[in-house]
């Protein structure tokens, strides 16, 4: 007790601030982190996905990340709509493989990630995955009218949800 003491007199205290993430956007009660983009970003290369919509190619990765959040209001808790642990293992195991067992904790420590935070991103793109892929009949052999249909899902979903993007601030 007396070392605390003796630690607060022992002169004024400077108090400072680390930015640790930034919200990017907000759907709805969903964040989208800018910590989440970078994700997307490198996942849009690393993770198989069979769905065009995580694409590089299809939008920017805030924008695939704030559409996929309104989906993912859509698809709620259905069940069909959700993976099982075994799905989403077998794709953070591929996911591996293409980043490489050597790079492995590296990816993970650069992005913010354990292998079960991981895993929660992953269930969340597989639940976009299978809400398109049971609400968008359009066939995937032609990936821009595919698309085009799920943007047009996104239109009407935009209707029911409140998103709002917020600027990052310069620093002083």
């Amino acid at each position: 007790m007396i070392t605390a003491i003796l630690f607060l007199l022992s002169g004024p205290m400077v108090a400072s601030a680390t930015v640790v993430d930034r919200i990017a956007a907000q759907v709805d009660d969903q964040l989208v982190l800018s910590s989440d983009v970078r994700l997307e970003e490198r996942l849009s290369t690393l993770d198989p996905s069979p769905s065009p919509f995580w694409s590089a190619d299809h939008k920017t990765a805030m924008e695939r990340l704030i559409d996929a959040a309104m989906i993912r209001l859509a698809a709620g808790d259905i069940d069909i709509y959700q993976p099982s642990d075994t799905d989403v293992n077998a794709r953070r195991l591929a996911v591996r493989e293409r980043v490489g067992d050597t790079d492995w904790t590296l990816f993970l420590v650069q992005m913010g990630q354990t292998e079960p935070s991981l895993n929660t991103v992953l269930r969340r793109r597989m639940i976009v995955e299978r809400y398109l892929g049971r609400n968008n009949q359009t066939d995937k052999a032609d990936p821009q009218a595919w698309l085009a249909t799920c943007n047009d899902m996104v239109e009407q979903l935009q209707a029911r949800s409140r998103v709002r993007r917020i600027e990052l601030q310069s620093q002083p």
